[in-house]
Parts: C-alpha cells; sequence; structure tokens
C-alpha cells in the first residue's frame, strides 16, 4: 500500500493550496475508495487537526484532516493510478509516501510523525492548537489559536507577538514603523489591520529578515495576512457573533462552495463599536512661553464592512487559476470635546473629523506545472486601490470657525511572474515584477470671515505623487550535507518617482537603483539543535501618511503635515538564531542588529507660533537586540509560553535646527498561560507589557495589561463559545513625554480597555463529520503570496 513512508519538508505549507484540484480522467470514474488511518506522534498521543492530502504530481486531489482522536477518513475515485499521499502539521516532519486506489478500502493503519528537527531554523512556541513558527527569518502564527480572535481585529492578534509593538494604533516591527503589509499578498495599508476581522484570518506571518524573492520595501519587515479557505467538498460555512460590553459587536459569516475542478468562497463581515477616550496634555513651547493644559474627551464611532469573494479553477492537472476580490468600506467618525487652560484664559473647542473610505483589492494567479515535481511557473497580477475622503469642522467657543475637505486615490496595479526548478543540486527560483503606485491628494481649508467661508490658500495643498519599479530576482537554496542547508538570493529593483504640486509649482523626477541581497543557512548542531544566519538589505520607500502634505489641525497652534521631500530610508539587516526542542521545553533564540540610513522619523518643529507635527529623515538609525521564544509543557493539560523582545535603540540627526535624536533600552514582552482542564474546554490567561519606547523627541511611558478566556467547544466542535474579559487590570493606557530643545510635552490617554466579551460561531461542514468524512479546519499554516 504504502513505500517510501517519509522523508523531511520544511514546508509544511503547501497542503492548504486547491486541495481537491482533480484531473478530468479521474471524473470520469464512479467508484470511490475510502482511506482510514490514524496518525499519532513519538509519545503515542494523537495528533489532531493534521493535514492528510492525495497528490496527483504536484497537484492537490482530495484532503482531509484528523479529527481529536487523529483519525481520518477520505475518499477518492477508484483508480490503478499511483499517487501521493502526505501527511503533516506544525512542528513535525512530513510523513509522504505512495498509494493507489484500487480498492473499495483501505486501511493505513496507525502513522507516527516524528518532531521536526531539519527545518530551516524552525521550532514550536506554542501548543499543537496554538501554532506558531519561529525561523531566523520570520514568525508566523495561526489566527484562530488566540483566544481574541472571538473578538478582536489582525491588530489585536499581532500584540502577540513580541517584535511588534503597538503605541497609539501605530504599528512598528522591532521599533521600525516602516512595514510592509500584504493581503494575501496584495499590498494594503496599516491602517486597515484595524479594520480586518481576525475571525477571517488564517495565519499572519511576521517577515523580520525577508529574503530576496519579497518585494525590498519595508525596513522594518512584512506582515503578510492569509485569509481563512474551507477545503470541505460541498457547502460549508461558518457564522460568527461577537458582543462586547458595552457597544461594541461584529458578526462574520463565511461560505464556500468546492467541487472536484473549482472552488468558490464568498465572506461578510461587519463591526460596530463607539469608544470613548480621556485624554490630558500638557505643552510648554520654550522659544514663545507658550504654555496649555488640555482636556479632551474622545468619542470614536466606528463602522466596518468587509466583503471577498474568491474562486479556483482547477482547468487540468497542470494548470490551475485563482481570482481573489475584497472589498473593505471603513468609518469612522471622532468627536472631540477639548478644554484648553492657558496662562490668562480658558478656551472650549470641538472638532468632528470623519474618515470615509473604500478599498478595492484584487488577486488574479495562473499557474502552470511544466514538468510534476520539478519545475513550474506562475504568473500574479493585482490591484489594490482606493478613495478616501475626509471632511473635517472645528468649533470654538460654540462657533464653527475652520471646516476642511481633504482626500485621495492610491492606486497599486502590479505583475509577477515566477519560475522554479528543482534538479538534483538544490532549487532554483527567479522571477521578475512591475509595481506602479500612484495617489492624487488634495486639501482644501476654509475659514469663517464676516459670516462668510473664506478658502485658505495657505493652508490648502495638493499633491500628485507616482512610482514605478520594476524588480527582478534569483534565488537558490541547498543541501551541502545532513547537516547543512543554506539560501542565497540577489533582488535589483529600479525606482522612477514623479513629485507634482499645483500650489507649490513643484514638477520633479527622480531615477534610483537598489540591490538586494540576501543570505540564510542552518547549521544542525545535534539532532534537536540548530544555529542559523540571516542577512539581507531593505529599502523603505516613503508611504502616503507620511509624504502628503497638508495640514491637519490638532488645536489652535498644533498642526500636523507630511513632507513630500522625504528619501527612501535603507537598511542592513543580520540575525543569528539558536533553536532547542524536546518534549518539554521549545527554546528560540534570536540575535539581530538593524542598522538604518536616512531613517524616516516622525519629528516636530517651529513655524512662526505654530508647532508642525511631520516627517524628516534623520541621519541613522541602530537598533541590536534579542528575541526569545520559550515555551514549557509539563503536562498535557497545561503549557506556559513567554516571547519577549529586547533591544537597544540609537538614533540621530538633525532637521532645521530640531535634533531628532534619541537613545534607550526597550523590552516588549507577552506570556500566556493555556489549560485543557476538560473535553473541549480551554483557558488562556494573558499578561503583556511594554517598557518606555524610545523614538525621535519622544518617550513612551510603561504599559502593560492582562487577558483572560475560556472557549468551550460544542455540537462535536462545530460550535464555540467563548467568554472573553481583556485588560482585567483596567491598566492599558498610553502616555508619552518629551524633553527638547522647542518645547516640554506630556501627555497621556485611557480608553475602554477593560470589557467583556461574548462570542458563538457555528461551522457546518468544515469542521464538523458528515457523511464519514473529515474535512479542513483552516489550523494549518500557509506560504507567503500563495
Amino acid at each position: 500500500m504504502i513505500k517510501n513512508v517519509r522523508f523531511t519538508d520544511i514546508n509544511f505549507i503547501i497542503v492548504l493550496i486547491m486541495l481537491f484540484c482533480c484531473p478530468i480522467d479521474i471524473l470520469a470514474q464512479h467508484t470511490i475508495c475510502s482511506i482510514a488511518g490514524k496518525v499519532i506522534d513519538e509519545g503515542q498521543n494523537p495528533v489532531p487537526y493534521a493535514s492528510v492530502a492525495i497528490y496527483s504530481g504536484t497537484v492537490p486531489i482530495t484532503g482531509v484532516i484528523t479529527d481529536n482522536d487523529g483519525k481520518f477518513l477520505l475518499k477518492i475515485n477508484h483508480s490503478d493510478n499511483e499517487y501521493r499521499l502526505a501527511m503533516e502539521f506544525i512542528g513535525y516532519s512530513k510523513y509522504e509516501g505512495f498509494i493507489t486506489p484500487n480498492k473499495a478500502h483501505i486501511n493505513l493503519g496507525v502513522i507516527t510523525l516524528k518532531e521536526d528537527t531539519i527545518a530551516l531554523g524552525e521550532v514550536v512556541v506554542t501548543g499543537k492548537e496554538v501554532a506558531r513558527k519561529s525561523t531566523v527569518e520570520h514568525t508566523t502564527i495561526n489566527a484562530s489559536a488566540n483566544m481574541v480572535s472571538s473578538k478582536g481585529t489582525v491588530i489585536d492578534i499581532l500584540r502577540s507577538v513580541s517584535s511588534v509593538s503597538i503605541s497609539n494604533d501605530e504599528i512598528a516591527i522591532r521599533g521600525n514603523k516602516n512595514i510592509l503589509v500584504l493581503m494575501d499578498g496584495v499590498p494594503t495599508t496599516a491602517g486597515d489591520l484595524s479594520t480586518i476581522p481576525a475571525a477571517n484570518i488564517q495565519s499572519i506571518e511576521v517577515i523580520t529578515n525577508p529574503d530576496a524573492s519579497h518585494d525590498a520595501g519595508g525596513t522594518g519587515g512584512i506582515i503578510n495576512i492569509i485569509s481563512k479557505r474551507s477545503r470541505a467538498e460541498g457547502f460549508s460555512g461558518m457564522v460568527a457573533a461577537n458582543y462586547g460590553f458595552s457597544h461594541f459587536a461584529s458578526g462574520n459569516i463565511a461560505i464556500s462552495y468546492n467541487r472536484p475542478n473549482t472552488s468558490w468562497r464568498f465572506s461578510y463581515n461587519a463591526k460596530y463599536e463607539d469608544d470613548v477616550i480621556n485624554s490630558t496634555l500638557n505643552r510648554k513651547v520654550h522659544h514663545t512661553g507658550y504654555e496649555v493644559f488640555q482636556q479632551m474627551q474622545s468619542t470614536r464611532y466606528t463602522f466596518n464592512n468587509n466583503i471577498s469573494l474568491c474562486a479556483d479553477f482547477r482547468i487540468n492537472p497542470r494548470n490551475r487559476l485563482s481570482v481573489d476580490a475584497k472589498v473593505i468600506i471603513p468609518r469612522l467618525n471622532v468627536k472631540q470635546d477639548l478644554h484648553n487652560t492657558f496662562a490668562d484664559h480658558e478656551e472650549f473647542r470641538y472638532n468632528d473629523v470623519t474618515w470615509n473610505r473604500v478599498n478595492i483589492e484584487g488577486l488574479i494567479a495562473y499557474t502552470h506545472i511544466i514538468k510534476p515535481e520539478v519545475s513550474d511557473i506562475t504568473i500574479r497580477g493585482s490591484m489594490s486601490r482606493i478613495w478616501g475622503e475626509r471632511p473635517s469642522h472645528y468649533w470654538v467657543g460654540g462657533v464653527e470657525n475652520n471646516r476642511s475637505v481633504s482626500g485621495g486615490s492610491p492606486f497599486i496595479p502590479a505583475l509577477q511572474a515566477d519560475y522554479k526548478h528543482e534538479f538534483g543540486a538544490g532549487t532554483l527560483s527567479v522571477g521578475a515584477k512591475l509595481t506602479y503606485r500612484q495617489n492624487d491628494v488634495y486639501h482644501e481649508f476654509y475659514e469663517l470671515s464676516s459670516g462668510d467661508w473664506v478658502y485658505s490658500d495657505n493652508m490648502s495643498k495638493d499633491m500628485l505623487h507616482t512610482e514605478f519599479v520594476p524588480a527582478a530576482y534569483a534565488m537558490f537554496s541547498s543541501r551541502i550535507s545532513k547537516k547543512f542547508t543554506y539560501k542565497v538570493g540577489l533582488r535589483g529593483e529600479f525606482s522612477t518617482v514623479t513629485l507634482n504640486s499645483k500650489h507649490d509649482a513643484i514638477d520633479e523626477c527622480n531615477n534610483s537603483f537598489f540591490l538586494a541581497p540576501s543570505l540564510s543557512g542552518t547549521y544542525k548542531l545535534a539532532e534537536n539543535q540548530d544555529l542559523s544566519l540571516a542577512l539581507s538589505r531593505r529599502i523603505g520607500r516613503p508611504t502616503y501618511p507620511q509624504l502628503i502634505p497638508y495640514m491637519s489641525m490638532v488645536d489652535a497652534t498644533t498642526y500636523e503635515q507630511g513632507n513630500m521631500h522625504l528619501d527612501p530610508e535603507k537598511a542592513t539587516k543580520v540575525d543569528l538564531s539558536y533553536n532547542i526542542n524536546s518534549e518539554v521545553v521549545n527554546l528560540f533564540v534570536n540575535g539581530y542588529l538593524n542598522y538604518t540610513t536616512d531613517y524616516i522619523s516622525q519629528v516636530t518643529k517651529m513655524d512662526g507660533e505654530r508647532l508642525i507635527t511631520t516627517y524628516a529623515n534623520a541621519d541613522s538609525d541602530l537598533k541590536t537586540g534579542v528575541e526569545l521564544s520559550l515555551k514549557v509543557t509539563p503536562a498535557k493539560w497545561v503549557n506556559f509560553s513567554v516571547s519577549a523582545n529586547t533591544y537597544y535603540v540609537t538614533t540621530e540627526g538633525i532637521f532645521k535646527g530640531t535634533h531628532i535624536d534619541n537613545n534607550g533600552w526597550t523590552n516588549n514582552s507577552n506570556l500566556m498561560f493555556n489549560f485543557i482542564p476538560w473535553k473541549g474546554g480551554d483557558i488562556q490567561v494573558q499578561y503583556f507589557v511594554t517598557t518606555p519606547q524610545y523614538y525621535p523627541q519622544l518617550t513612551t511611558s510603561l504599559t502593560h495589561q492582562m487577558n483572560i478566556g475560556i472557549k468551550q467547544r460544542l455540537l462535536k466542535s462545530a460550535m464555540t463559545v467563548s467568554v472573553l474579559v481583556t485588560d482585567v487590570l483596567n491598566t492599558a493606557k498610553w502616555e508619552v513625554w518629551s524633553h527638547n530643545n522647542l518645547f516640554d510635552l506630556m501627555n497621556s490617554s485611557k480608553n475602554k480597555s477593560r470589557m467583556l466579551w461574548l462570542g458563538v460561531s457555528y461551522n457546518f461542514n468544515s469542521f464538523k463529520q458528515k457523511g464519514g468524512q473529515k474535512t479542513e479546519t483552516n489550523r494549518s499554516l500557509i506560504r507567503l503570496g500563495m
């Protein structure tokens, strides 16, 4: 029945791609062969949620996952042809063999998965259900395993990654906010992460040291979000609802229809919330003696709609086509009541600002298998288009005296081709990509004068920005011996940037070329120990929030404004990691160095009597640190994990006489206790702590919080009920202070962080047994861009 039963493959991820492709000649047969078995580990324990799939060459035919007892049953059309059978689960070596489905029933018996000790620097740092992989290049987490996925967004899931820090809704990887964000491989904005529900997410990959096959953009790294894809035959789906006390609500529905040659997926998510944020601010400007104490209450109303429609077509065993389309419609309204106290008077202000946006994303991918198990080519076309508008109204003493309307329409199409060839010496990958980026920005500001609204030419701005980036890469990976594997690559990107502004009479064009080499390798020290090294070069092109030139009013003397003349920042990244695995303890330690020149930083400058917060290029930024992930499993019903990132940062630079330097030690850590007290039950306790973080001119204060959640699976795991309390101790807050040559500042804010959440979800056909067949639950991880 089975021969060549096992060999190692570091990419356990492939099984999730189109598991129901089926050749035409097989469809012509009608007799069914049932294949059953049980998957266990080396400790004789069942392995639930392991992926089991059958391939014709490299094309998936069908697949299921194991149940809670490690058992599986899959069905395939009767045939005398030989097919490849693959079984895998995160943290275990891939098990492969060959099978001929020429009988009505085949029982494979008990199959043992062995712990993975050969993969390139990989180590499992959480439990079987909480799937997380850490390597010298990236960390991949299973979104559904985190308790906050029942109520939260991608932002909430990212908090569990110690290399990611979130401060005042801004995201940074190892302290660098210049990151590249992808949704199923399509570029999106970091702001969209707070609108994407975690319930729709399969996995999140935080790539801290990307290789040459990835875009060179984002000196901080890449965040790639992968949507859920059901593989259950026929109709399957999920409905979920969550409510947070008080005034937070979300609902999800996802439906899939899979046939041997086609798959269709539809999902819709709606979210409403209103949050109250209380803030205080003390600011003293040294040059003018201006001093203010500000009390502010902000009410944020959010209503998001996410719609997704996807289709896969298996044209024949060697050709497949995928089409994905997403629409994200976030609405945000912020109402602010401000009470300003000056040395000689008081002032009452009221601001009403609304963000309206429609984001459309699309992806078309075609794959042709030139020679099964040897070579293939994939062509992808993607598009992201945003229409945004921000009307704003400002009152002083009950009278509206200023108003503005601004907007933009970022457009990012891309075309990419990748070729891969496997031969005896290793694997060669080459590719080319064309990316275009455009945004047409406008800002119109009006002032009330003698009862009439007067256009302010000084406060109004416009900008048309375009960027064309053709790129090409080549990468080779191989194994020199049983103990050493390596990967080397080189990417080149040529950039043409144009900048136009009618208001400022600007018409500029700049060209540049950037080489992005990458190198990584892993040496096997012992059966359960690896040592890995990774090096890469990255370029951080300015984002649109950093570029847009118009002024946003904060108060009468404070404004925010982008900088159209920013230069790209360039980074050199070096990582060295060590990991050791055992049945009780899994440890991953990674030391890193990130050196960035022309570092893009936020800075506050004086402009007459006004303080303007903008962006500028600092001379350099150096971060050296250590990441640690530790998991301890003393018993089957309990495990403990800790993840920590500690680094020292030094930033140096001067912008128009303003110092934009800072330095200090920062730590971002989280701890998690996971208990399984009874069948189907799960209790999680999470604790997060972030020490002061150091940015040019600004330093944030220590913050910490604790979440406690209980989850219960019912109806053979088809239904899940969860109860979650966030920020149990009510300690979450945001504080920032500064003492520099321009001003002194102390700012703190607190929102509704301690909340009770109730959630319920029901899965039909996808998770529960139906007709004797187990179907997939989306618990595995998949590869970037697939």
